[in-house]
């Protein structure tokens, strides 16, 4: 009333004016969209305001926040209330219901629009917060090893493995492993990478330098491509069988291209295999010059044996001596 009394108030608890379109009751739809158990958390982060900040921007939402069904919006948690949370005030939410589900509030199209934009933004939430559970437990037990391995004050090494070379590293059961930290006397701990495809670290731990390397050496594998040539794949093919088993490679096969070789095994038996590789391939000519030899040869009997029996000294069939007329 004109005549009520002025009311001194905090400017702190002064609502701000609102810039907002006035809502019509009657043009409103309210929905609770319920989200994965394992966002209920990243509902309350500071992330999910933006996100639904988005949302009701995008979609032309009067409001989007996060709250429950039965309970309503979080005020501090919401998009399109404008609220300040003062200064150590409680909220509104800590002694409530966790939220579990974000509240969209608009026209029957602007709902419809945000629950569609919503499930795409917490599909792709689900793998960050994967993701970020993932680094986070390797991240612990990386520490963990730190802590329970000597670190920096003993004699370790650590290196990177490729995703595709995990199992081969370990062998089956674990095998090359075990036998690896019984021979050297050494402590062998394999940290998998944050995905799929990233590469795992190995860790080797020991009493000293030397035991640690040479661990190492028998352990980490290694994959290189060896170009064999134009001509030569059969030539190579031929003895590869030998040259992995001399090598003792842990593999050695063809690429899909078929000019070359794609080995895999410790540092020392590639190089081994390319030693020996290197030395087959230096004989390839030597070989072709033997066959050519050998064909010329044939060829030149073949003419004798022609120009004998168009001479009329051919022996008869059967006489001549076997051997005397090589066949190759």
């Amino acid at each position: 009333p004109a005549d009520a009394p002025p009311v001194v108030v905090r400017v702190n608890m002064m609502r701000p004016a609102s810039y907002e379109q006035a809502l019509d009751p009657y043009l409103l739809a309210r929905r609770a969209v319920k989200v994965d158990v394992e966002l209920h958390g990243w509902l309350t982060s500071t992330d999910s305001l933006g996100c639904l900040q988005q949302i009701r921007d995008v979609a032309h939402l009067a409001v989007a926040g996060a709250g429950t069904d039965g309970g309503g919006i979080c005020l501090e948690l919401s998009a399109g209330f404008g609220v300040q949370q003062e200064r150590g005030a409680p909220s509104t939410w800590a002694n409530g219901p966790q939220p579990d589900s974000v509240i969209l509030i608009g026209s029957d199209a602007a709902v419809r629009r945000g629950e569609m934009l919503l499930r795409i933004h917490t599909m792709h939430q689900m793998d960050i917060e994967a993701f970020h559970k993932r680094r986070t437990r390797k991240l612990q037990l990386l520490e963990e090893l730190q802590k329970k391995t000597p670190g920096s004050d003993g004699p370790h090494v650590a290196f990177e493995v490729d995703a595709g070379l995990v199992g081969r590293t370990c062998g089956r059961g674990g095998e090359r492993v075990a036998r690896v930290e019984a021979d050297c006397g050494v402590e062998v701990r394999i940290l998998d990478g944050c995905s799929r495809d990233a590469p795992a670290t190995v860790t080797i731990v020991g009493p000293d330098e030397e035991k640690v390397q040479r661990a190492r050496a028998e352990l980490e594998l290694i994959s290189r491509s060896y170009p064999v040539g134009e001509g030569l794949a059969s030539w190579v093919d031929q003895e590869l069988p030998e040259i992995t088993k001399q090598a003792d490679l842990l593999s050695a096969a063809w690429a899909t291209n078929g000019g070359s070789l794609d080995l895999c095994g410790t540092k020392p038996c590639i190089e081994d295999a390319i030693l020996l590789l290197d030395n087959h391939r230096e004989y390839f000519p030597v070989f072709q010059e033997m066959r050519k030899q050998v064909h010329e040869i044939q060829r030149s009997f073949e003419a004798l044996d022609t120009a004998e029996e168009e001479a009329g000294l051919a022996p008869p069939p059967g006489a001549r001596p076997p051997g005397t007329r090589p066949s190759g």
